[in-house]
């Protein structure tokens, strides 16, 4: 018996009907390995806690992005400004049951450091302080995302402030610091030197050289280098 056009058409009619559901298998096979290949192949450092410098949402000064902070921001927070120490010291007694306070030379004077905080803190500082009784000048400090340098300086402070932030909560007792070293270990190193050459190898001393676990009797400690490192680029 031959074929009548009602059978040939319902012969290619299922035809278009296998080619179809093989375009639509095919389709979500590659849907379905995008998906697979962002799971496996994801940015190594895309769920950790150490800031990777070219891929947070700050950049260097030069990129041309209205939404790039061309600075960052920290606020310091001072007690005192003494000629003799033990004035400082005796300064220094009224913050440090709250804060991690401490006092710093500056040439023949001592200053008496409350804390240093991001700007988005700075308010909370201030209204406890001032709850407190207590007198205090604020002081902004920025630094300039000029290179690739700077930027590692940077984001090296803001690793350290993290860590610093986590300290300041009362449920914990110690920071564990193999994260921050390995992020520190594996930073691109600036092929051409400058005058900051020298500050981001002290910087990454100073962190390879950390305890295993930073305690929150150390915290003073660790604000303190924090300090020496900002107070560098105040105007």
């Amino acid at each position: 018996m031959g074929y009548t056009r009602y059978n040939y058409v319902k012969k290619n009619s299922n035809i278009k009907k296998v080619i179809i559901v093989f375009l639509i298998l095919v389709l979500l096979a590659l849907g379905v390995g995008t998906i697979l290949s962002k799971i496996i192949f994801k940015d190594i450092d895309g769920g950790s806690l150490i800031p990777n410098p070219l891929k947070k949402d700050n950049a260097p000064i030069n990129q041309k992005d209205g939404n790039k902070k061309e600075a960052e921001e920290y606020i310091i927070f001072q007690g005192g400004y003494y000629s003799k120490k033990e004035n400082a010291e005796e300064a220094n007694n009224k913050f440090k049951e709250k804060y991690s306070s401490f006092v710093s030379q500056d040439g023949d004077k001592y200053r008496v450091i409350i804390t240093l905080v991001k700007p988005q803190e700075a308010e909370k500082i201030a209204e406890a302080l001032t709850k407190d009784g207590l007198n205090f000048i604020k002081t902004p400090v920025y630094i300039k995302r000029e290179d690739l340098m700077m930027e590692e300086i940077i984001e090296s402070i803001e690793a350290l402030m993290q860590i610093n932030v986590k300290l300041g909560d009362s449920q914990v007792k110690g920071i564990k610091t193999a994260e921050l070293k390995k992020w520190s270990s594996e930073l691109e190193k600036p092929k051409e030197k400058s005058k900051n050459t020298a500050l981001l190898e002290d910087i990454n001393n100073y962190i390879k050289a950390l305890p295993e676990e930073i305690k929150k009797e150390n915290q003073k400690d660790l604000l303190s280098y924090i300090y020496s490192l900002v107070v560098k680029f105040k105007v």
